[in-house]
């Protein structure tokens, strides 16, 4: 879905990209055409059939976002990514009793020195809590910066200037603390994989 939204010039960062617009679907219309049928227009921007379900699901989202909607409600942005962050933070809000969840998946394709393989993953899940009305969100941002800045209070960084967090004396308890606060990152090495890996994994 954002890979459309990206194609139908709606995440522009282009300054020429400015919007003034009465409403949603109006900002809509003015990125895909102002005449003739809306699913038709997107469908021939994405060069996809107009029955294709790639758009059927694009169709949806935009009604989500209210983005099909008369409803008159300004829009004014410099860019379209301003106009479409504003849509979403008022379309995508929270509402009482839902929570969030935030997903992280990295994947490390490593070679060894006698040639072999190895994959290595590190995968971490956090939801918000739903009665509190803390977002999982604001724990994984604000818990590490907190963590840091402690470590920082507490003089247990020996390295200073700008430094990433990359270093062993800052991942290492930042990491031990993330623990204490049910952040755990899961862990998998798989070794010996075959090296046409290499190329699917683009390295």
């Amino acid at each position: 879905i954002m890979q459309c939204l990206l194609r139908l010039g709606l995440l522009s960062l282009d300054p020429k990209s400015h919007v003034s617009a009465g409403s949603a679907a109006e900002f809509l219309r003015h990125a895909v055409g102002s005449t003739g049928d809306l699913k038709s227009l997107i469908a021939q921007r994405l060069g996809l059939p107009a029955a294709d379900p790639l758009v059927a699901r694009l169709m949806l989202a935009l009604e989500e976002f209210g983005m099909l909607s008369p409803e008159h409600s300004p829009i004014t942005a410099p860019t379209s990514l301003d106009a479409m962050s504003k849509i979403l933070q008022h379309s995508l809000k929270l509402n009482p009793g839902e929570r969030d969840i935030v997903c992280l998946f990295h994947e490390f394709g490593i070679e060894n020195l006698d040639g072999s393989y190895d994959v290595q993953t590190s995968s971490l899940v956090a939801y918000g809590d739903a009665e509190s009305g803390e977002t999982a969100m604001a724990r994984t941002v604000g818990i590490p910066a907190a963590i840091a800045t402690r470590l920082l209070l507490e003089d247990a960084v020996a390295t200073r200037g700008v430094i990433r967090p990359t270093l062993k004396e800052i991942y290492d308890p930042l990491l031990q603390r993330l623990e204490h606060k049910g952040l755990v990152f899961a862990e998998h090495t798989k070794h010996g994989v075959h090296n046409s890996l290499q190329r699917k994994m683009k390295w």
